[in-house]
């Protein structure tokens, strides 16, 4: 296998960076996000270089799973209701796709799966300090104050809060999984980034990687230690949500429960939602196995809303769009590692804990938002096989080491 010049290596890293960064800041902003595309043309260039190079391209189950789902696609234009949509959508899932393959080689081949964690990390910290200094910090606190939903000018404020959520479960493990302590305040920030943003989903996504990365914390003696800490955390952040800067969420919230009492009135957001649902599951009851067509689920929302519309659940989207065929490959990209993974994350091993835990929040999330076409969610796959390539080869160099002691310790003579 070639060796590739550490200068090249450097670059890649670098522009592995500034991508990542601008998928957050300049891709929701129309104005800026050829400077996104500009940078994704760039980073794609240099792995297609270093591929090149290294004369060696990774091929496992995270590249048949995915090359499988963008072919399916693909195929669905034959039976599709809207081709020009489904084309439309297919391109950009082909980009995604490709990006995402190259990048997974690269970060296989080079063993950089730390260095991912922590550039996704990174990134959600720019956009979530982006956040705060677009509004300036004291018009921020102003509006934040006010009780009104900040973000809104940026771009979708449940987008913003589900980012800020997923990097705040990031930089808690790297605090309780790697005494990383310096996280803290960049932890604080993104907190409160996402409850400012009044998004349920956000604060869903930080309940559920809190309680995920305190119960896998420790042996099976210390989990009783890391459960109490975990109740504290939840203590805590439910006292947060008392103040009367986040007033809003904590109604939304009380409206969302609502939603089980028969006899209450549900909030118009929660009610489209629940009629979104119900008309995507009697579609693809109609067309169980195939689907309509991707991206045609909006057709069918056109009598909930009046005009197209993805149907708030990724479920429901890939079901009515796909079938079960292409529902069952795209859910295979988190259960194949789930399934490897959730024994060592049970042992404590931290990367299968951080891995198994953005699963959990991924799955949770996906019943409140349509994630298959963005760019970042198939960053995180990435993350899911990394890590269980890392726990692949953990093994066999543990093999290795094991067989060769098992070798050193034959007397003289003795046949091996």
């Amino acid at each position: 296998m070639k060796s590739i010049p550490k200068p090249i290596l450097w670059t890649i890293d670098a522009m592995i960076l500034l991508y990542c960064v601008s998928v957050y800041v300049f891709s929701f902003d129309e104005s800026m996000n050829i400077y996104s595309k500009l940078l994704a043309a760039c980073l794609i260039a240099l792995l297609v270089l270093y591929t090149v190079l290294k004369q060696r391209i990774t091929v496992d189950v995270f590249s048949v799973l995915l090359v499988l789902f963008v072919v399916y696609s693909f195929l669905s234009v034959f039976w599709t209701i809207n081709a020009e949509s489904t084309i439309s959508k297919c391109l950009t899932l082909l980009q995604i796709g490709i990006l995402s393959l190259l990048l997974y080689n690269y970060l296989a081949l080079e063993h950089k799966l730390n260095f991912f964690v922590a550039v996704l990390c990174v990134a959600g910290i720019v956009f979530a300090a982006y956040t705060v200094l677009y509004f300036g910090i004291d018009e921020y606190f102003d509006i934040l104050n006010s009780g009104e939903r900040v973000g809104a000018e940026i771009t979708n404020v449940n987008a913003i809060g589900v980012i800020c959520s997923l990097t705040a479960v990031m930089l808690l493990w790297y605090i309780l999984y790697r005494k990383m302590f310096v996280a803290v305040l960049p932890l604080a920030l993104c907190v409160l980034v996402s409850l400012a943003t009044g998004s349920r989903k956000a604060l869903l996504a930080i309940f559920i990687g809190v309680v995920c990365l305190f119960i896998l914390k420790g042996n099976v003696k210390q989990k009783l230690f890391y459960l109490l800490l975990c109740i504290v955390a939840l203590i805590l952040l439910y006292n947060v949500l008392q103040l009367p800067a986040f007033s809003l969420l904590t109604k939304r919230i009380e409206r969302m429960f609502e939603t089980f009492d028969t006899g209450a009135r549900i909030d118009n957001s929660t009610y489209l939602r629940m009629r979104m649902i119900a008309e995507g599951w009697a579609q693809f009851k109609k067309t169980p196995i195939l689907g309509i067509g991707l991206d045609n689920a909006q057709v069918v929302n056109v009598s909930v809303v009046g005009y197209n519309l993805y149907l708030h659940n990724n479920y429901i989207e890939l079901l009515v769009s796909l079938g079960l065929v292409g529902t069952v490959i795209y859910y295979a990209m988190y259960l194949v590692p789930l399934k490897a993974l959730a024994v060592s994350a049970v042992k404590s091993n931290r990367d299968a804990v951080l891995a198994c835990t953005l699963i959990a929040v991924q799955l949770v999330l996906h019943f409140a938002m349509v994630a298959y076409y963005d760019k970042m969610t198939y960053m995180y796959i990435i993350i899911f096989f990394l890590t269980l390539q890392k726990q692949r080869v953990n093994r066999i160099e543990k093999t290795a080491h094991q067989g060769a002691d098992s070798s050193c310790a034959c007397p003289s003579g003795t046949a091996h």
